[in-house]
Formats: C-alpha cells, structure tokens, sequence
C-alpha cells in the first residue's frame, strides 16, 4: 500500500541513441517499500554512501561546516555512478546477452541496503539470475523463480564466475514442479468478504481476511465518512482462489469491483458449491 511507500529512485545513465522525437530515455525507475510503515526500528535499512564532490574533499568538510564522513556522502534517491550494461557489453564480463540485463552493481546496493548476510532475497523474476548472483556474494541467502529454462543455467554459470570461491555453494536446490500454496490446507480457512462504501456507488471491495471486522475497521480509519459497510462474508479453504476469479471476472482495480452486488455475490456462492472449478488446490487460475 502507498503507506509503505519508501522512494523513488533514479537510476540515471547516458549513451546510446536519442529518439528522432523527443528526449533520450536514460533512466530506469525503482520503487522501494518497506513492510513495515510505522516500525522503522525494525525496518532493514543500511545507508548507502557516494564519494564526496571535489569541493568538499579539497576543503576537507561540508558545505555547513562539519568533518566528512569516512563512509562518504549518505546516497540520494539518483543514482549516476553505475553504467548499463548496454554501455559497457563489449568489455563487460557479466554480459550474457540477456534483455533487460541489470548490472551487478546495481542489485548488490539495493540488497546491501536493504538486507544483512544471512537473510533471505526473493526474486520472482529473476531472468539472468542478476539478483541471485549478487544476493550469494553479500552471503544472503536467496530464491530465484523464472519460467525459463535458461534462468537455472545462468546461475550456476554466473555464480561460479563472478563469486569469490569462498562464497560459492553447488548445493542449489532446483524445483521444477509447480509450489502448493500454504493455505491449500484443508485446515487453513479465511473469509472472503465483500466491502461496500457509500462513496462509491457500485463498487465494492473482494478481498480476503482472517477477520474481516478487522480489515473494516482498517477501512473506516482511512475514511473521513466512515461509510464502509461488510456486505457479504463466508470462511472457506479456497479464499485465494475465488478471490482470484472474482477480480478476473468482474476486471477488478487491486481490491476494487465494479459491478452489481448480487452478481457479484452470486458468483462467489458459484465458485463455493463447485470448488472443482479450480483444478486443484492451490491453483488460482
């Protein structure tokens, strides 16, 4: 949610072609979050630093008078000191001729900022296996999930070039089958409620929740009107899965669905009497 929203960070560059119309596309956009919004003592946040500008080095202090700081200058949100690999593939050694291929530098800040050694990275798409590489060489440990087959091969390939030998472990753990989600578990229920609100007629919000008086009063909190209303709620073992449906059935906007209430109520009664809809569980289509 945009409470936890963080930074915008710009990853700036320069060097090959200008559009005939225009300006030059030579920034990529990063979107940093935290999980926590209001618990920055428990946040992982590690201060990156960039050297100094040469004013400030050749009067041995910053501009207001204080000593600098050995680590340099604390790093803003635009980054201008990492290249392309674009730029650089001619004389690059990480170069593997895979699109939209990130520097190693690049993942190494964000997971230096954002971790210590011994934690866990996550990748979900992790293509070249950038993320992975990077995460095995600050000695994190990490996942990496790509649907192509040349991911895997990469990272063992990368891994074993570019990481101290010290650091490198063969013992990966390659899956190829499909995971079961946690809540497929016949035991494992939550409700999945539908959520008026009188400020916007004809919308509501499907979602799913351990309790959903809970997740209203997150609601009402937010909302001057107070106008938020459960309209509808059941506890079921497919929670995930219909929520799923309903939001790809009705075009929904994260939570958001837009349509007629007891359409919308219909459907999830339909999805609840014949859960051989879903071809097995864990699957949310």
């Amino acid at each position: 949610g945009e409470q936890n929203f963080r930074n915008e960070i710009a990853w700036c560059y320069s060097g090959g072609g200008v559009p005939r119309v225009g300006f030059g596309r030579k920034h990529d956009t990063l979107l940093f979050y935290s999980k926590t919004c209001r618990a920055p003592e428990i946040t992982t946040f590690n201060r990156q630093h960039r050297p100094y500008a040469e004013s400030s080095r050749q009067m041995g202090k910053r501009k207001d008078g204080s000593p600098l700081n050995p680590a340099g200058a604390a790093m803003d949100d635009w980054w201008t000191d990492i290249k392309p690999l674009s730029s650089v593939r001619k004389t690059s050694d990480e170069y593997v001729d895979y699109p939209t291929q990130k520097p190693l530098a690049l993942l190494k800040r964000v997971i230096n900022a954002s971790s210590n050694p011994g934690d866990l990275v996550l990748d979900p798409f992790c293509g070249c296996a950038t993320a992975c590489v990077a995460a095995q060489g600050l000695q994190r440990k990490w996942v990496g999930i790509d649907v192509g087959e040349r991911a895997w091969s990469l990272v063992k390939k990368r891994i074993k070039k570019h990481v101290p030998a010290e650091l490198q472990d063969e013992k990966y753990n390659f899956q190829v089958d499909a995971p079961t989600l946690t809540h497929a578990h016949s035991q494992h229920s939550k409700y999945i409620y539908v959520i008026s609100c009188g400020s916007f007629s004809g919308k509501y919000k499907v979602g799913h929740a351990t309790d959903p008086q809970k997740r209203l009063n997150s609601y009402q909190t937010a909302s001057p009107a107070r106008d938020y209303e459960i309209v509808f709620s059941v506890k079921t073992e497919y929670y995930a899965e219909i929520e799923a449906r309903i939001h790809m059935d009705f075009n929904a906007d994260h939570e958001w669905v837009t349509g007629d209430l007891q359409k919308i109520i219909a459907k999830i009664e339909y999805y609840l009497a014949n859960p051989d809809e879903f071809q097995s569980r864990g699957n949310t289509g």
